[in-house]
């Protein structure tokens, strides 16, 4: 994906109502107050695999960069967020509100923006295997 369709999904979800149940959605999933969106990135082999982790890594980051610029030309500059609280938070059984416990476990930092009384997080996250990922979350949800 390019950071062009990048930006045309942050929109797409931007403008999209939130579903009353949490469930699946056509790039991740969504609950009520939010979206959260596993974007892929460039790359890889075909197979959607990197031959060599750090690659995937590498493109997934750079990727997560370019966004952000592009972002930031719109917003302004982010807030850079750790996550790290959450995910401790999550593992000791304590309630985290989707989709921070996610962002949280699987990100563990993020880039927020605050627009139009909704936040966007943006960052670079393994998938699976040697395969990394975009999540983009907007939410009504205040980071915890």
């Amino acid at each position: 994906m390019t950071t062009a369709r990048h930006l045309a999904e942050i929109d797409l979800l931007r403008g999209r109502d939130f579903p009353d149940v949490p469930g699946p959605s056509r790039s991740g999933a969504a609950g009520p107050g939010y979206h959260l969106a596993r974007l892929p990135v460039a790359g890889g082999d075909g197979t959607g695999r990197e031959a060599v982790p750090e690659e995937g890594e590498e493109q997934c980051r750079a990727e997560c960069e370019a966004l952000a610029a592009a972002l930031a030309v719109r917003w302004g500059d982010p807030q850079h967020m750790s996550l790290w609280s959450a995910s401790v938070s999550a593992a000791a059984g304590e309630d985290v509100p989707p989709p921070w416990e996610e962002l949280g476990h699987r990100a563990g930092d993020v880039l927020l923006w605050r627009v139009a009384g909704r936040w966007i997080a943006v960052a670079a996250a393994p998938a699976d295997g040697y395969r990394w990922e975009l999540l983009v979350a907007v939410t009504t949800t205040d980071p915890p």
